[in-house]
């Protein structure tokens, strides 16, 4: 007779044994990486700020927990509105338990759990297709910037680097939301910088004027191969790629990877001395994707972001005729003014339109759709810079 497998909330026993099974998934062969994973999860992940071990989903047959998952309640912008997000990371099922269904019923459970905690949206960043059978879409692109290491080593380095204190927190905060808290970005707050200062194993570096003022930062995680770079001025880049190119060159890295916004200041800034290669990339069903989970109370959380844009774009738009609607997998878009206007959207496109990964001009070359509706979709949802920082990652 097979086990019963049950999922349930975490307490700090099976969180800890949960940490141990995350650990051995995601750090390999590599037993440092192994030790460094599970003190993480152990020591300091209960300290971030919203921690619940009830946000740690474990899989367990007779007592030992052989999957789990972790979610993580969150806010981002986009434009004026705060949506209600569930971050959904570090899915691990033991090797002796995988291809029986029990990830898949992880999911499911997951997926109900987020819907009873009120979130808008459902988001995670993964390489494989798995996720695409529980209505998830990629929504952002990776948007990576490339240059020479041995080039940029050469570079000169007008400020100094030294490793950033508690203290530079504020500046730090500052340069985030200056240069990535105008887009569809996350909200971080004091206690979530000092969260990652107090629990953060690697250096923040920080790029500094003669009076100390920090311009720009560098806060490298190996455990998680992150970097997360910001910038505020040409001499700070030229700083910081100088200290990367140096670091890159001697681990024989050929290149710098940086994952900026398309629009970064850094991107100008480094087109002036150096020769850069940017590539977007959309993953087909992997990467960054997002899945609708309370469609009704997300549309009314857009409604008065998306019509203030559209007004100023179209000062006597009628945001009265508008409407949206929902139903169990479609949203539907339309002007009271315009009988028989509705447009079908299904909410694996309408996130996507939402999110600026499907422009209106290419979903009406798809599905051959009215000008009208064309135009509507355009006002409302104009192209928006999309992207999640680095240090957000989970």
């Amino acid at each position: 007779m097979m086990s019963k497998y049950v999922i349930r909330s975490s307490n700090a026993e099976t969180f800890k044994a949960a940490g141990h099974l995350v650990a051995e998934v995601f750090s390999g062969d590599n037993p440092r990486l192994y030790e460094r994973m599970s003190h993480d999860w152990v020591a300091n992940l209960p300290t971030k700020p919203n921690f619940s071990y009830n946000l740690c989903r474990v899989g367990v047959i007779n007592g030992e927990v052989v999957s789990q998952v972790l979610i993580e309640k969150d806010t981002i912008y986009y434009g004026k509105t705060k949506l209600k997000v569930a971050m959904i990371g570090k899915v691990a099922t033991h090797p002796q338990y995988r291809h029986m269904g029990y990830s898949s019923a992880l999911i499911r459970d997951t997926l109900a759990t987020v819907a009873e905690q009120g979130a808008h949206l459902a988001l995670l960043n993964d390489l494989g297709s798995f996720y695409h059978h529980f209505g998830f879409s990629t929504v952002l692109p990776d948007t990576v910037l490339e240059v020479d290491s041995e080039t940029a080593m050469h570079m000169p380095r007008p400020l100094r680097i030294r490793t950033a204190t508690i203290e530079d927190l504020t500046e730090i905060a500052q340069l985030y939301q200056r240069h990535w808290g105008g887009r569809v970005s996350f909200r971080r707050s004091t206690h979530w910088w000092e969260w990652k200062f107090n629990s953060s194993i690697d250096p923040i570096l920080v790029a500094v004027t003669q009076g100390d003022r920090v311009q720009g930062y560098l806060w490298r995680e190996t455990m998680g191969n992150q970097l997360e770079i910001v910038c505020d001025t040409l001499p700070a880049t030229m700083s910081l790629l100088s200290f990367l190119g140096k670091r890159m060159n001697n681990i024989h890295e050929p290149s710098i990877q940086l994952m900026i916004p398309p629009d970064d200041t850094i991107l100008s800034f480094v087109r002036q001395m150096m020769t850069v290669n940017v590539r977007a990339v959309y993953r087909y069903n992997s990467g960054w994707m997002a899945r609708i989970i309370d469609s009704t109370a997300l549309l009314n959380a857009l409604l008065p972001e998306i019509t203030s844009h559209a007004r100023t774009l179209v000062p006597d738009f009628n945001s009265r005729a508008l409407y949206l609607t929902s139903d169990v997998d479609a949203v539907t878009i339309g002007l009271h003014t315009q009988p028989n206007s509705g447009l079908h959207l299904s909410h694996r496109d309408f996130i996507q339109v939402m999110f600026g990964s499907l422009r209106p001009m290419m979903l009406a070359r798809r599905d051959q759709l009215p000008d009208d509706m064309v135009q509507l979709l355009e006002v409302l949802f104009p192209p928006r810079i999309a992207s999640i920082a680095p240090l957000n990652w989970m």
